[in-house]
């Protein structure tokens, strides 16, 4: 539990996110909206959440606060419905609660309206773009052409980012990138994504069997295939079981491998996707967590699966390398090399029990020093009060 004394003065906030809670399908953004929401008014800070559903809604108890905007039905218009909605419900709001900022992600530039807006009246309270994931990176890895709608998309992602009041994002990674592909001239906070206090220093109910988990969406920017192209080369491992645990792909092709791997080994196992207890359960019964991705802001699954004392190989892209110190409190292989990614499997199933718990420890007191809510919801709340 946080504390208001800790954190200055209480803050009115609003947070605005194409993903939250069970409203619509949850991702990254909505594992951190969430997480902050929840930190934030356990502080005692007022927060307002503005989210899509399939159904409208509103419902307030004492400083917390859900809006849920109908999603409108027709995708291709929705580029610019959704931000238009968002702006109207904000500005409503924002008449009755007078926030002290609003922070929107630039996925799906939903902010677009009120950063336009804001620049030209400058009537609003501060506007904060957190950086996530540009769409532009997420097609690129999945191997997706931009389609006229993205690129519409991609120019208001880029207009939110470059004219609202400020910017932060979870990882220098992705600070670097923005910087570089859209030639922002301005500073961009790195306020990493952090794990709720609850999961800290949760026991490892790691089963006798060994498990080696893969977490994330079936895609190929979370590096699925690269994952099952490893699996021929831990056939001798007969008696490892390998779970796959994420959502399927909308791609034919990554299912059809999904369904060939199944098909040729009782080994492998899909879970589907899991959320809350079962994915902390399913993690704490696993002996590896592998995260083969070819790109990755600020994972929440590594720091999740850490804070479970677990062991996590990954790949060293994006924001891996600011959480993971290779050796020491988990590990790191190079992108799209199924070998190698095998190699290291085999290497951390067959570890001995003193390093293994060495490592283990000490990814559990990465996520506890660098990423709890405690720690990064000040971060948060001090850089609100800087604007």
């Amino acid at each position: 539990m946080l504390f208001t004394q800790e954190m200055n003065r209480a803050m009115n906030l609003c947070l605005i996110s194409d993903e939250f809670l069970k409203e619509n399908p949850t991702g990254g953004i909505g594992t951190y909206t969430n997480q902050l929401f929840m930190a934030l008014t356990g502080a005692g800070h007022s927060v307002t959440v503005i989210t899509f559903g399939r159904y409208e809604k509103s419902k307030t108890k004492g400083n917390a606060s859900l809006f849920v905007i109908k999603r409108y039905p027709i995708p291709f218009l929705s580029v610019i419905v959704d931000p238009f909605l968002v702006f109207l419900y904000t500005l409503k709001l924002n008449r009755q609660k007078r926030f002290d900022a609003i922070e929107a992600p630039e996925w799906h530039a939903l902010s677009f309206f009120l950063v336009l807006f804001n620049r030209l009246t400058g009537v609003l309270p501060p506007i904060v773009v957190r950086l996530h994931c540009p769409l532009v990176i997420s097609r690129l890895y999945n191997r997706e052409k931009l389609s006229n709608f993205d690129k519409v998309r991609n120019w208001m992602e880029r207009f939110t980012a470059k004219n609202s009041t400020a910017i932060n994002c979870p990882s220098n990674a992705l600070a670097v990138w923005a910087k570089k592909q859209w030639n922002l001239k301005r500073k961009i906070a790195v306020i990493p994504n952090f794990i709720d206090n609850k999961y800290l220093g949760i026991t490892s109910a790691e089963k006798k069997e060994k498990i080696v988990l893969f977490m994330g969406n079936l895609a190929y920017i979370k590096g699925f295939d690269v994952f099952l192209k490893a699996l021929p080369f831990l056939e001798e491992e007969s008696d490892v079981q390998f779970h796959i645990m994420g959502r399927k792909s909308s791609n034919p092709a990554i299912n059809l491998m999904l369904d060939k791997s199944l098909a040729n080994s009782r080994n492998v196992h899909y879970l589907g996707f899991l959320e809350g207890e079962s994915k902390f359960r399913e993690i704490q019964e696993s002996s590896v967590i592998v995260l083969p991705s070819l790109w990755e802001t600020f994972p929440m699954a590594c720091i999740e699966s850490m804070a479970a004392s677990k062991i996590i190989i990954a790949s060293i892209v994006g924001g891996f390398p600011e959480i993971i110190i290779n050796g020491k409190n988990g590990f790191l292989v190079p992108p799209g090399e199924p070998k190698i990614l095998a190699s290291v499997i085999k290497q951390v199933l067959n570890m001995d029990q003193t390093r293994k718990e060495l490592i283990q420890e000490n990814a559990r007191l990465t996520v506890e020093k660098n990423f709890s809510a405690k720690i990064v919801a000040k971060k948060i709340i001090a850089f609100y009060q800087t604007l």
